[in-house]
């Protein structure tokens, strides 16, 4: 029988009942507590680290709130006073920064091919410009439609409001030789190698023909091979290579 008086004594054999019990403490049955005190103490429930799961949620943008997607038709209008804050003077014409930019690029870019002569005719109308050219379109189609003059005047120009051209993004483009044509947006633009070559390329650089000629029934606008609009690099590449219009494109992805 071993009688220990010092405290000192009762923690040293304390340790030394601990060192031989080893990790049974934490691992075996052994109720420790129970040893030393006379009953086990209550535990707290451990379990392994929840880590908390992350959602990664798709973010729907809405195509048509982008600035460069902005859609413009005769369903579509914008009012008399809209007018884009970014202008600036390119090629002649004015345009908005992203879509003046594009063009350099492109214009630059066909120059190094050996695709010549390209020149921008007509970039951004206010509105009133726009009423303008629509209605000395009517009266110049009076004569020989009458009554119908307007309806067929609007298969080739836009309405006020209803015109491309009032955003800044989109841009006319023909030859220095058609200059001194008297209709200087022709369809023979189409068969030039520069034509094919915007037709073929334009994407490459955030544009799109915006008014394909298997694409009326789409845009209610007739082919124009020289009416080229400005997107943006990801939506012309996808434009191009599904061969839709721009209304298909924001209908498409609306109902994805």
């Amino acid at each position: 029988m071993i009688i220990v008086k010092s405290n000192s004594m009762i923690c040293i054999i304390t340790v030394l009942c601990l060192a031989s019990l080893g990790f049974n403490y934490f691992y075996g049955d052994l109720d420790i507590e129970k040893m030393f005190f006379g009953k086990s103490m209550p535990t707290a429930q451990m379990s392994s680290p929840q880590i908390p799961e992350v959602e990664h949620h798709k973010q729907s943008v809405i195509l048509k709130d982008l600035p460069e997607l902005k859609l413009v038709n005769k369903s579509i209008r914008l009012d008399k006073e809209y007018e884009p804050i970014d202008l600036v003077p390119v090629k002649g014409v004015y345009l908005r920064e992203m879509a003046a930019s594009a063009l350099v690029k492109m214009l630059y870019a066909a120059e190094s091919e050996g695709i010549n002569d390209l020149v921008a005719y007509s970039g951004y109308r206010s509105y009133a410009t726009q009423s303008a050219v629509y209605y000395n379109k009517i009266a110049s189609l009076r004569p020989k439609y009458g009554e119908l003059a307007e309806v067929e005047a609007a298969k080739l120009v836009a309405p006020p409001g209803a015109s491309e051209h009032q955003t800044g993004l989109a841009a006319d483009l023909t030859l220095k030789a058609f200059l001194d044509y008297e209709y200087v947006l022709n369809y023979d633009f189409a068969d030039t190698i520069q034509g094919h070559w915007l037709k073929k390329n334009a994407w490459k650089y955030g544009f799109i023909l915006r008014y394909a000629e298997d694409k009326e029934g789409k845009t209610n606008i007739s082919y124009e091979p020289w009416h080229f609009r400005y997107v943006g690099l990801e939506h012309a590449k996808t434009i191009y290579e599904r061969n839709i219009c721009l209304e298909e494109y924001i209908d498409q992805s609306t109902t994805e």
